[in-house]
């Protein structure tokens, strides 16, 4: 069992799951105000949970519309399309991230501000790289976002895992001692308290 799917389970099912799309719809922003709550008494935490919750419902509202609307998606377009909804919903992860890491709701707003002005992205970039840039972390993380994002791609449409564990049993052990030799050349072995200890 996760977090996300005792909410599912507990929270959101009695609720919703059956009931109109009111009550739906009602019980799916719940259900992520609970969950930031769940985080600590901040509103930040409420106003990260409660911006996810509302781009999903929202996801969920228009669904019909935007297929009535759009119609099927030629074949040749598809990949394209894949790509920007990829894009895009990371891209709204990443804002909604935000909220969680910031001190105060209007820290937060302030800098999601600035990430939208061009002038502050103009300066920015005039002053790059800074000067205690860990430019080993820099690269380092580029290169794992890049091998990182297709594997993420083939385990969600290409059932990548169900693949290698059909496969031959020397590819497996090949995969494992890899991740295991890049855990212990990239990893951190520094005694660090569990991320969600915190909460």
């Amino acid at each position: 069992i996760s977090l996300t799917s005792w909410f599912r389970d507990y929270v959101f099912a009695p609720m919703g799951r059956r009931a109109s799309w009111t009550r739906r719809y009602i019980g799916l922003l719940v259900t992520f105000f609970l969950a930031g709550l769940w985080h600590g008494p901040n509103w930040t935490y409420v106003a990260w949970a409660m911006y996810h919750g509302l781009w999903f419902a929202t996801a969920h509202a228009v669904r019909k519309l935007r297929k009535r609307i759009v119609g099927p998606i030629p074949r040749h377009l598809q990949g394209i399309v894949s790509v920007i909804k990829f894009t895009g919903t990371l891209t709204g992860i990443c804002i909604g991230g935000v909220f969680f890491r910031s001190r105060t709701v209007t820290e937060a707003i302030d800098i999601i501000g600035r990430l939208f002005n061009p002038f502050f992205w103009q300066r920015t970039m005039s002053q790059w790289p800074p000067g205690n840039l860990d430019r080993r972390s820099l690269w380092i993380s580029v290169g794992a976002i890049a091998l990182a994002t297709p594997v993420e791609y083939l385990l969600a449409h290409k059932q990548l895992d169900k693949r290698v564990d059909a496969g031959p049993l020397w590819v497996r052990w090949m995969i494992y001692y890899t991740v295991v030799f890049a855990i212990l050349v990239f990893g951190e072995f520094e005694a660090r308290p569990f991320f969600y200890f915190q909460f």
